[in-house]
């Protein structure tokens, strides 16, 4: 058995027998093994082996080790992380040699010895430290402050131990940050019923996870991400096209699912948006297409009953008859008013609603664009003379006077390139085509409105005043569309 100095009494020496372990004061060990007997003074087996074991005591006490995180060290951009490192066993650090080093090329973050610290030139002014009040219990953690993403990387934790050798052990850092709020686009419009969205945001690390989110809070996709640039910090841009609904809400959610901290946008589609969404609309332009038609017809048999009242009155002229001639003035105001009814039903059919019109006016183009138009939906006007004029657009590289045949515009037409309206005189407003069609407002205008819709090869001609439609080319432009006005 033991007693309380490390000896062992009894059997089989009949004697007591001591084993003595000391530190020295400059950290050396000893170990001494004490025999008494008054039998026996010779060392036996089991002496031999009590020997050995206070040996192998004395040199795992010498043996110094680093400990640090085995998984890596996660910080937030701009803020302070801590990094592990201590001395096992538990010892004064104080009188050590400590260094901190950054990998590969062991750029020196930070040195203590005998009381006397400094940081490397990267981390001056107080980035990075050491408690120095720990040090008594073998605690050597750095404190870095305003994390960059330059700090990110393998950190060498470095001393020496009892015996004046070098001891380390690395530790990994990752530097995580949320990024800045995101801004929602538009980016297309595939079709009447649908949106494509763009989310974008930047500033992230890791790439966060995004989500389209509707306003009962339903998700509507995940969308298609793409990053931008390369390291960190992260540009995302993530698309997705949903299905376009009366005051919808739809939300952009990216979450940093790491540090689980989210940044959100919404924006609101309203009524207005996207258009061509209104059954109402599409019955109005139906409508409108069938009243085009029905004015043709009644022009057309208005001519005809003209041109008979013209010979009913040569005819009484001729014969000097009285009753032909009350005939003919009978005739002559039925079918005026009748004319004029339709003229009035016409230009009533021709006014564009308020939301047709705020989607017509959408992309306004400054007046009198020399340059043209090949792509979009650009919109412009132009202020006309009370009579005598030939206002449209000409395909980019056609001679205008051999295209429009004179300010008659009698060859003019869509086919040659040349969509245009001509003003004959101060009343006789016609649409210029390979047979001219007769337009009938109920003023003649002012200023015309044109909206060019490329991908639908269509040009409205409006009058802008009155928010009025007076006719639609359909074109078929393969270069430029340039604007003329003679």
């Amino acid at each position: 058995m033991l007693d309380s100095r490390g000896c062992v009494i009894g059997e089989p020496f009949g004697s007591l027998h001591c084993a003595q372990y000391s530190i020295g004061p400059n950290g050396s060990h000893s170990a001494s093994v004490r025999f008494g007997s008054a039998r026996k003074q010779v060392l036996t087996m089991k002496q031999w082996m009590l020997l050995l074991c206070f040996s192998v005591l004395h040199s795992t006490a010498e043996a110094t080790s680093l400990k640090t995180s085995d998984s890596p060290v996660k910080g937030m951009l701009s803020e302070e992380v801590s990094l592990p490192c201590s001395i096992s066993p538990i010892s004064d650090a104080t009188p050590l040699n400590i260094s901190w080093l950054k990998k590969p090329n062991d750029l020196l973050v930070y040195s203590y010895h005998l009381g006397s610290s400094r940081a490397g030139s990267s981390f001056e002014g107080g980035r990075a430290n050491i408690d120095l009040s720990k040090l008594t219990r073998g605690d050597l953690t750095l404190t870095l402050l305003n994390l960059t993403f330059a700090d990110e990387g393998t950190y060498l934790c470095q001393t020496t131990d009892s015996k004046r050798e070098k001891v380390e052990k690395t530790v990994e850092l990752e530097v995580w940050s949320v990024g800045q709020r995101p801004l929602i686009l538009l980016s297309s419009l595939p079709t009447a019923l649908s949106i494509s969205l763009s989310c974008q945001s930047s500033g992230w690390a890791p790439a966060p996870q995004v989500s389209w989110i509707g306003g009962d809070g339903s998700l509507l996709g995940r969308g298609e991400s793409e990053a931008m640039g390369q390291g960190k910090p992260i540009k995302v841009i993530n698309k997705v096209t949903i299905n376009a609904k009366d005051e919808q809400k739809v939300s952009c959610s990216l979450r940093n699912t790491l540090l689980d901290k989210e940044m959100r946008e919404t924006v609101i589609i309203t009524g207005d948006f996207p258009p061509s969404v209104s059954p109402w609309l599409i019955v109005f332009i139906v409508l409108l297409l069938i009243l085009g038609v029905i004015a043709g017809v009644v022009f057309w048999q208005y001519s005809k009953k003209r041109e008979a009242i013209r010979v009913k009155e040569r005819q009484a002229a001729e014969a000097e008859r009285e009753p032909l001639l009350e005939q003919y003035e009978k005739e002559k105001k039925n079918a005026k008013e009748e004319y004029d009814k339709l003229k009035s039903e016409l230009s009533k059919a021709r006014v564009v609603n308020k939301s047709e019109w705020a989607r017509v006016t959408k992309n306004t183009t400054a007046p009198g664009m020399k340059e043209g138009f090949s792509s979009g939906n650009p919109y412009w006007e132009v202020a006309v003379r009370e009579k005598d004029w030939i206002v449209g657009v000409i395909e980019d590289g056609m001679d205008i006077k051999t295209a429009v045949g004179g300010k008659d515009g009698s060859s003019a037409c869509p086919e040659k390139g040349v969509c245009a309206l001509s003003m004959k005189g101060s009343s006789e407003l016609r649409a210029l085509l390979s047979s001219p069609f007769p337009i009938t407002p109920s003023e003649p205008p002012r200023k015309l409105g044109f909206l060019l819709d490329w991908e639908e090869k269509q040009l409205s001609v409006y009058d802008a005043e009155r928010k009025q439609r007076l006719y639609t080319f359909n074109t078929e432009f393969k270069n430029k569309a340039v604007p003329f006005c003679l």
